[in-house]
């Protein structure tokens, strides 16, 4: 878990079970199965998401940290996560006025993939993976940062 000074609190090797610090979502028509998948080549323990119907709205479907992490304006948070699938959209939230996001498409080639966030204003934040598009998606090796 990583967790302390300069970390968001979040389970990014998906060590424990999964709803303990992760909740998975599906709302306005989505459907998923949320599962951790072992022997993926992606790590030991990874998260396997099979979307079989995106919701009406891009945030709809995916995943948030249950913890929070108080940061202030101007922080900078840099996130890196391995990945294989369709479009993810990666949203750091405080509430729905207050989040900052990436969209990347990693394919299925497992690299490692990067993005820093510019903290808009003060408040706890989560992390937010969201899954764009029908079909499987594997994410693993989640890791925060705040530069």
């Amino acid at each position: 878990i990583s967790a302390g000074p300069g970390m968001l609190t979040i389970d990014g090797n998906f060590d424990k079970p999964l709803d303990e610090a992760w909740q998975p979502f599906a709302r306005k028509g989505a459907e998923a199965e949320f599962s951790i998948a072992n022997g993926s080549g992606l790590g030991d323990n990874t998260l396997k998401v099979e979307v079989i119907k995106p919701g009406q709205n891009p945030w709809d479907l995916g995943i948030e940290s249950v913890e929070g992490s108080d940061l202030k304006a101007g922080d900078e948070v840099q996130i890196s996560f391995s990945a294989r699938g369709k479009r993810i959209k990666v949203v750091l939230i405080a509430d729905p006025d207050n989040n900052v996001s990436d969209s990347m498409e990693p394919g299925q080639s497992s690299f490692l993939q990067n993005t820093t966030f510019k903290v808009p204003s003060d408040g706890n934040y989560k992390l937010r993976f969201l899954f764009l598009e029908q079909g499987t998606y594997l994410l693993d090796n989640i890791k925060t940062e705040i530069l």
